[in-house]
């Protein structure tokens, strides 16, 4: 759950971000105290934007985070009344210069060893002499550590383009948010020309309007008059109700912009419009793109993981399993057959076409070629039934051994005489 949202949220934004912290223990605890009171690592998910500002430089030909500001709101209960405290999270690492003049004065040569502050919004009511209250806005530092672990443990997800060397980010469907607002804003207008053209207004050709300011009541079970005027010529009522045509007009146009949404979504497409071609290059595209982001998110995991893992003073680097194989969810239905083919041509072999059927989701994950081959080996043997005792053909009863000498099939040799 925790990676989906990462990874929603990244295509949303364009980026998302992840920060390693620790449990806070007091200065001087050890081992013991810590495990007291569950002190460990855990993953905070950061949304992009709560990240109000993060600055990365290259060090030794790696790229580190020497500054980040995350905004961390919190509620608080007073009595019945909940308040909102505005509270940014700094983490900082203070440049180290070079000193040797012509070498490496003015220099960054390195950077100091990170430290996190926690600083609050704090309102003061202030009440002058005439009784007029006014509220002041400071901002004080409520709590500070260092970081121990040696880095600034922020883990970014990106799927969008990244400007220079900055971290503001081009998220890759901005171009579909905008079409999406468009594509609202052409709906609601069809609504509303749909609604005015259920509804006509009633026109009176040649009808005096009524002297004492009365309106005129139409609907069902109403009867309209229209007594001749002044000039001795007679009136008539009409509806006056705007052309069907516009409609369509509006709904072609709709439906034009919401497959130009899909095509810019890189969805795989089935629509007939379409030629083999040009459905098989986008979706080609669409799975391209996925695969990218679905690799993003799995570096994105193991890099958490490793923090986590120095964190805990330990030099494990787990391994992520994402699923990135989208080429062949599309065409494992049309691959099948071909498969079989190939196994039954002896191209392929039996465990072969297992891996590509698991590999299809034909399979379960867990399949075991190996334990496949021992089933089938058992089934075997108990499909090869021996009869335990022969069987009288004519009467149906078992058939007893007999008494009587056994019949040679031929007589034996004659002994030749002596």
């Amino acid at each position: 759950m925790f990676a989906g949202e990462v990874f929603k949220s990244g295509l949303d934004k364009g980026i998302d971000w992840i920060l390693v912290d620790y449990t806070k223990v007091p200065e001087g605890s050890t081992l013991a105290d810590e495990a007291g009171i569950g002190a460990r690592p855990y993953w905070v998910r950061i949304q992009a934007e709560r990240m109000l500002a993060v600055y990365s430089d290259f060090l030794n030909g790696n790229e580190i985070f020497v500054h980040a500001r995350i905004y961390e709101p919190t509620i608080q209960r007073v009595d019945y009344v909940e308040q909102l405290v505005e509270r940014v999270r700094i983490f900082n690492r203070e440049p180290i210069y070079g000193e040797v003049p012509d070498v490496n004065e003015g220099l960054i040569i390195g950077y100091a060893a990170p430290t996190w502050e926690v600083w609050e919004c704090q309102i003061t009511q202030n009440v002058d002499a005439q009784g007029k209250t006014t509220s002041t806005e400071t901002w004080a530092v409520v709590d500070s550590g260092d970081v121990t672990v040696g880095f600034i443990p922020l883990v970014p997800f990106r799927t969008g383009r990244r400007y220079g060397t900055t971290w503001k980010i081009d998220p890759p469907l901005r171009d579909l948010a905008y079409m999406q607002i468009e594509e609202f804003q052409q709906e609601s207008n069809l609504k509303t020309i749909k609604e005015l053209t259920a509804f006509p207004m009633l026109t009176g050709n040649g009808v005096n309007p009524p002297q004492d300011g009365s309106a005129i009541t139409i609907g069902p079970h109403r009867v309209l008059f229209a007594p001749p005027n002044t000039d001795g010529r007679p009136g008539a009522w009409a509806f006056i109700e705007p052309s069907s045509s516009s409609l369509t007009f509006l709904k072609d146009d709709l439906e034009a912009l919401r497959k130009a949404m899909k095509d810019l979504g890189m969805q795989p497409l089935t629509d007939a419009n379409l030629t083999v071609v040009t459905t098989a290059n986008v979706a080609m595209k669409a799975h391209n793109a996925v695969q990218a982001w679905a690799l993003g998110l799995k570096d994105a995991l193991q890099q958490a993981w490793k923090y986590t893992a120095l964190w805990l003073k330990q030099k494990d680097e787990p391994l992520v399993n994402v699923h990135t194989d989208f080429s062949v969810d599309q065409t494992a239905s049309t691959e099948l057959d071909a498969l079989i083919k190939a196994e039954a041509q002896a191209i392929l072999s039996k465990r072969t076409v297992q891996e590509e059927f698991k590999r299809r989701g034909v399979l379960s994950d867990d399949f075991s070629p190996d334990d496949e081959e021992q089933q089938l080996a058992e089934e075997q043997a108990n499909n090869t039934l021996s009869a335990e005792q022969a069987i009288d053909p004519v009467t149906g009863e078992p058939v007893q051994p007999s008494t009587r000498p056994q019949l040679l099939s031929k007589p034996p040799a004659q002994q030749p005489l002596n």
